[in-house]
């Protein structure tokens, strides 16, 4: 039993580190948002399985792939979107989907959040997944205190 416990909280851990030399949100080349666009801010901080990125869709096209604690972007268009995000086969988790509106000339920041979770005295494992939509433009501390750039 000590040794799934010392694996579990190794598996817990190993996923914890930012991608390696990517910039923060305060020394990115961010785009700007204009009267026909908007930008996404696409973000996770520490969602389980830690061991995986996800990768984002919009629209059902490939934007990037999230390992923890990273962020990336993407110009959309007025009107409404879909945005997914999917694991890997071996995480065995399944996707999320929320569907969004989207006004030109704003900043957007879409946080992927979630959880481990146990069950019964047995403890089963199970995660669960969120997304936290916003225009508000103090996210962008979120972002910048959690998070690295990946391309």
């Amino acid at each position: 039993m000590k040794q799934f416990i010392s694996a579990f909280v190794l598996l817990l851990t190993v996923g914890c580190v930012s991608p390696i030399n990517s910039p923060k949100l305060s020394q990115s080349n961010i785009a700007v948002p204009d009267e026909n666009r908007a930008v996404l801010i696409i973000y996770r901080k520490w969602v389980p399985p830690i061991l995986y990125p996800v990768t984002a869709y919009v629209d059902n096209v490939e934007q990037f792939s999230l390992p923890n604690k990273s962020f990336s972007w993407v110009y959309l268009e007025p009107g409404e979107h879909q945005v997914k995000i999917s694991w890997p086969l071996l995480a065995m988790t399944g996707s999320k989907k929320i569907n969004i509106t989207i006004q030109a000339n704003k900043y957007y920041f879409l946080e992927f959040g979630g959880s481990m979770n146990a069950t019964g005295v047995g403890s089963t494992f199970y995660t669960s997944h969120s997304f936290n939509f916003s225009d508000d433009i103090a996210y962008k501390k979120d972002v910048s205190d959690c998070c690295s750039l990946v391309k």
